[in-house]
């Protein structure tokens, strides 16, 4: 959302191509100000990616955030960042966005604090959330995923709140078709 060629993107394909439903992932920094505008473009799902609600907590995960032309680092950033997605949240449901929030699980970081995402994002009018386990790499190459029973327990706790996706392949972001259907599409190309 942080450039203008989505918003062409999305004008063109909402024009070539109307019966695709469209949907949008996006970190939630600049939700709030552009779900008028997803809404206007046909977007009608929108998943978020919230990891805590704790500032001290997502300062471990998000290093920094570049917001307002300025650059934050530590607690301030990640103040701002949970701020700005939990309004987020708020605002695309008020547009009419269904929403959904996706949950990294990094078990030395955040793994307590997801239950705590899955209340926070429902009172919001979020409608599903999904657990992804953290595949270690980069900065957190040292830190375990998961186990399956975490994951199983933290879904079960976290359902309580917000129904959970369990379908979930964690599939690379230019992947087509639906998780869990027989039919899908390996390859489609669009002429836009």
């Amino acid at each position: 959302m942080a450039n203008r060629e989505t918003f062409l993107v999305l004008e063109k394909v909402r024009q070539q191509f109307p019966q695709l439903v469209r949907c949008v992932a996006t970190n939630g920094l600049l939700l709030a100000e552009k779900a008028r505008l997803l809404s206007h473009l046909g977007v009608k799902t929108v998943t978020v990616t919230i990891n805590a609600v704790n500032p001290r907590t997502a300062s471990k995960i998000y290093e920094y955030i570049i917001y307002d032309g300025r650059k934050l680092e530590g607690v301030s950033a990640a103040e701002v960042l949970l701020r700005k997605q939990f309004e987020g949240v708020r605002v695309a449901v008020e547009e009419g966005l269904t929403v959904r929030v996706n949950t990294v699980l990094i078990p030395e970081i955040n793994l307590d604090e997801a239950v705590k995402v899955a209340e926070k994002v429902s009172r919001l009018g979020a409608s599903l959330m999904n657990l992804i386990p953290l595949i270690p790499m980069h900065k957190f190459k040292s830190l375990r995923s998961p186990s399956c029973q975490e994951i199983r327990e933290t879904r079960e706790k976290c359902e309580r709140y917000l129904p959970q996706f369990r379908l979930c392949k964690m599939c690379r972001a230019d992947a087509c078709g639906v998780p869990g259907l027989e039919k899908t599409v390996s390859l489609v190309q669009y002429h836009l």
